[in-house]
């Protein structure tokens, strides 16, 4: 175990400007030494990449980043790269940069992969990321979350996210705020949530499978691509597109769900562009969801 800058615990921290580091062919495995988030550690992570520290991480098994027992505290992430000062109570913010391929995680509490704060960027190809399944004590997982800052509102990390395979991402709705309203009130587990995602950002050709909803976007820049994923048995939504104007194309979304793609409007007007998709087994193949003030449409093109 190490510590980090901050006064965490994480298995391995990768730290410093100079720093470039390749880490691969290793299992790193869990659980905490102690209980995070609203415990004794701020957080616990399997590999924290800060302080502008560049890293390959490659080929390894990161396993069993949780508190033990599995609980509801918003920490244990496999991988985590930069910091946002909201993320976990840490109070900080650190840029870090990776290039994440082909890595087995499994068994983690709140996310398989995290990048966050603006300036960090990642490559993340070829990864096998299960979350633990349909469970009640659990935070609503993500297979792989890319943070940006919340207070004020502003862009996150720049990132691809490409030929992942994930799975296993969902939030009982008898676990407290989880349930299947994309529109206020409910949290969902997603395979890929993009928060604050800026110019450049791209998610194209992974395959997700039984998570909540497949693929999030939430207040992110118009450019950011959703192009050639499979999505599979995402039980509230294949791919939803909120707060912001946006383009999907390309996309394999099937069933069985609630709705294949869904634009919605929480905080802000959202307009979602769709182009060959194939979508079926859903109740709702699009749907557009708005809150009092704000309007939601979802059209072809």
């Amino acid at each position: 175990m190490t510590a980090d800058s901050l006064g965490a615990v994480n298995i391995v921290t990768i730290s410093g400007r100079e720093t470039t580091a390749e880490f691969s062919g290793f299992t790193v495995d869990g659980p905490a030494p102690s209980s995070c988030g609203g415990g004794s550690i701020p957080f616990f992570d399997g590999i924290f990449v800060e302080g502008d520290a560049i890293a390959t991480i490659s080929d390894n098994t990161i396993q069993h980043i949780r508190n033990n027992p599995l609980d509801g505290d918003q920490c244990g992430r496999a991988i985590l790269v930069g910091l946002v000062d909201w993320l976990d109570g840490a109070g900080v913010d650190t840029v870090g940069h990776a290039t994440i391929t082909n890595n087995v995680i499994s068994d983690y509490q709140k996310s398989g992969i995290a990048v966050a704060d603006a300036g960090s960027t990642a490559t993340i190809t070829g990864n096998k990321i299960t979350g633990i399944g349909d469970t009640t004590v659990g935070p609503a997982q993500n297979g792989i979350e890319i943070l940006g800052p919340a207070t004020p509102p502003g862009p996150g990390a720049v990132t691809t996210i490409n030929s992942n395979t994930i799975s296993g991402n969902e939030c009982d709705p008898s676990n407290d705020g989880c349930g299947p309203n994309l529109l206020n009130g409910n949290a969902q587990a997603d395979g890929i949530l993009l928060y604050n995602a800026p110019a450049g950002s791209k998610i194209t050709s992974n395959t997700l499978s039984g998570n909540d909803v497949g693929i999030v976007l939430y207040q992110a820049d118009s450019s950011t691509k959703v192009t050639g994923n499979t999505l599979t048995k995402n039980r509230y939504a294949g791919i939803a597109l909120e707060d912001g104007t946006y383009t999907a194309s390309s996309n394999t979304v099937t069933g069985p769900g609630n709705v294949g793609i869904a634009a919605v409007a929480d905080s802000a007007n959202t307009a979602v562009t769709i182009s060959g998709n194939t979508i079926s087994d859903y109740t709702a193949t699009i749907g557009a969801y708005a809150g009092p003030t704000f309007t939601a449409t979802i059209a072809s093109s």
